[in-house]
């Protein structure tokens, strides 16, 4: 079982940084946008990444990024998925809207596709049996940004085809990447672990009596654990809505408390301030270079 053509749906930061990974191992690429509206806002910004790590960056060379540039077909519809060998998806973590997207795309496949999710916390399991093809179902959780990341967990069911198994093995062996398998438990190994970091710094900045404030735990992080981001730095960097949405899906299926969104956390998103790619979240982005602490958090704490 050989992987040569890949479908991706979904055209997020997420979607299009593996695109853009497997196009430069000369895979062929078909990139579905699952959202309405046109793609080519996504594509101009995706192209101009790329020729800005040729130009500027000088970190790839012309011919892979001529190479990533044409490798990536751009589609709203989803039929031309029906000649991919395996099809991620890449959507925004919500299970319902992974479902309708599963059985949207699932009648234009081939027999023999494979059919992945990069959920970061929800159950493969109960997806892979909501499809028609649940032998051939597996989770692929890379992590962001994929072009540098090496790990990918893969979460394999008790219903998966070994062959299916070992197939994926093969594939993600040759993009480079470290695959690790996972049991389909809640946020599998790095985002649980992850998430309750998260919650806790954000208790320990913004509880009654504050540990220390923002800046000093990412400080304490960085320069004492060795990480190269502060939890509240990564949290901007991944995204809050998406922090929350898996710290929701953990306390939704563990009942732990300490998987218990803090009201900031759902004060900033619902103020849509979800981080660096909205310009604001824990920190202020409107100078890129040096942010600063969010001015809005204490009234975003205050009326918790």
């Amino acid at each position: 079982m050989q992987i040569r053509n890949v479908g991706i749906v979904g055209t997020g930061v997420m979607g299009t940084g593996i695109a853009r990974v497997l196009a430069a191992a000369g895979l062929d690429v078909t990139l579905v946008k699952w959202t309405e509206g046109p793609f080519e806002g996504r594509r101009d910004a995706f192209i101009r990444s790329v020729e800005k790590d040729r130009d500027q960056k000088k970190s790839i060379s012309q011919e892979e990024a001529a190479r990533i540039i044409h490798g990536v077909r751009w589609t709203l519809a989803p039929h031309p998925l029906e000649r991919c060998d395996l099809v991620i998806e890449a959507i925004v973590e919500d299970e319902a809207e992974k479902l309708k997207c599963f059985a949207t795309i699932e009648p234009v496949l081939k027999q023999s596709a494979i059919l992945a999710s990069t959920t970061s916390s929800l159950s493969i399991e109960a997806m892979a049996k909501a499809t028609g093809r649940p032998r051939l179902f597996l989770g692929l959780h890379f992590f962001n940004p994929p072009t540098a990341m090496k790990l990918v967990e893969l979460v394999v069911t008790e219903t998966a085809d070994p062959q299916c198994v070992q197939a994926i093995r093969a594939f993600l062996g040759a993009l480079g990447k470290q695959a690790v398998e996972v049991r389909d438990e809640p946020g599998f190994v790095v985002n649980r672990l992850l998430v309750g970091q998260f919650l806790e710094a954000v208790r320990m900045a913004f509880d009654d009596a504050p540990v220390a404030d923002i800046v000093g735990i990412d400080a304490c992080m960085r320069f004492g654990a060795n990480h190269p981001m502060g939890p509240f730095e990564l949290m901007d960097f991944i995204g809050l809505d998406v922090v929350l949405a898996m710290a929701n899906n953990l306390q939704d299926d563990l009942r732990q408390q300490q998987f218990a969104p803090p009201t900031i956390l759902e004060n900033l998103v619902a103020a849509e301030m979800l981080g660096r790619k909205t310009g604001a979240g824990f920190y202020d982005y409107a100078d890129r270079k040096n942010p600063r602490p969010n001015p809005e958090l204490g009234r975003l704490n205050s009326s918790r």
